[in-house]
């Protein structure tokens, strides 16, 4: 988070476009994601950042750091835009426990949050453990 904070990892300005192969939405995909802002002590907006890390990490960091792989050395870019700045995060929703919901990415935009069902769908994320029921989403 830091690093991307600081401007230490290389973010290209152009690159592939995935969105070319978005289709018609025909489903919504809901994700949650185990941990929640107070977990780390911060709020809801350092959350996203921390998320985006994450989310860069684990889109690109195997494939940008493998010898002969097409992204090996190069700069990262995801072509899709949160506040300015690229975003990683692979959700197009992402709503929080005290009920604010934050649009992260355009529904038109391509992002891999669900394999072999990104071309068509949304991806909406509540933040929290709800593999257990332990806790509802606000949803007020």
């Amino acid at each position: 988070m830091q690093l991307l904070r600081q401007g230490k990892i290389f973010i290209s300005d152009s690159g592939f476009n995935d969105d070319k192969f978005r289709k018609p939405i025909s489903r919504i995909i809901v994700h949650h994601t185990h941990s929640r802002p107070a977990e780390f002590d911060i709020d809801n907006a350092e959350y996203l950042e921390m998320l985006n890390s994450l989310h860069l990490i684990r889109l690109f960091a195997f494939y940008a750091s493998q010898l002969g792989e097409e992204l090996y050395g190069k700069p990262i870019y995801s072509g899709h835009y949160y506040k300015g700045k690229q975003t990683f995060i692979c959700y197009h929703w992402v709503i929080f426990e005290n009920g604010e919901v934050v649009q992260v990415n355009q529904d038109e935009s391509l992002v891999w949050h669900s394999a072999g069902a990104n071309a068509n769908s949304v991806g909406l994320c509540f933040v929290g453990d709800f593999s257990e029921l332990k806790s509802r989403p606000n949803l007020e």
